[in-house]
């Protein structure tokens, strides 16, 4: 069981598991998953667009409170007690280890987190995959984190082994923009090297004795 589904706003894309499914944890069931970044100042990250990343958590924050009330009732003295007390409108998790699905990136440890809202959705099924012209991707290149997505997602509440809360299914990721942004680490190769002539070319003019940055 689980909410209708829903087409959230565009976000940033981190950590795409959408080709090979990963387990979370060593041991623990490989799953196909994404991590959603929306801009907690709530800008528009495609103009074109035009939904803002506060009615994108809005939508979201609504869709985990409906899967909730569709597991446990409306009545909050009824929900499991790491629930019944969120702030469901304004509460962000530290780490999602309190059952809610939206965590603060202020606190969490890779570039580019800060400032957002993280959002984790994940499926046992290889989600569809489509680019801005709704045609499919096959190339695992064309899919990394930076890019401006957009996702289609339902929220479903878990009670497992003592564990509470709402977790988002992935069911269709559509990559609708790349604007250089990149949360690999990595350098762009145009910008590392210099260009180079082949053997026999007119060698390239010297930059100076590199001895004199040691003198």
């Amino acid at each position: 069981m689980g909410t209708d589904n829903i087409v959230t706003a565009p976000f940033r894309l981190a950590f795409p598991a959408v080709f090979v499914p990963k387990a979370a944890v060593q041991g623990g069931k490989e799953k196909y998953s994404i991590l959603m970044l929306f801009p907690k100042d709530g800008s528009v990250l495609l103009p074109a667009e035009g939904t803002s990343a506060s009615e994108a958590i809005l939508a979201i924050r609504k869709l985990a409170r409906d899967a909730i009330v569709e597991k446990w009732g409306a009545d909050k003295a009824k929900w499991p007690s790491n629930l019944r007390n969120l702030n469901l409108k304004e509460h962000l998790s530290t780490n999602g280890k309190d059952g809610w699905p939206l965590v603060d990136g202020d606190c969490a440890d890779f570039e580019g987190a800060a400032g957002h809202v993280l959002v984790r959705a994940k499926s046992l099924y290889k989600p569809g995959l489509v680019n801005n012209a709704c045609q499919p991707i096959i190339n695992q290149e064309e899919v990394f984190g930076g890019l401006i997505c957009r996702a289609q997602v339902n929220a479903f509440a878990y009670d497992s082994a003592g564990n509470k809360g709402v977790s988002l299914g992935l069911n269709n990721l559509q990559v609708l923009h790349d604007d250089g942004t990149s949360f690999s680490g990595r350098q762009a190769a145009a910008d590392v090297f210099d260009a180079f002539a082949a053997p026999g070319a007119p060698a390239a003019a010297s930059t100076g004795d590199i001895d004199d940055d040691f003198a």
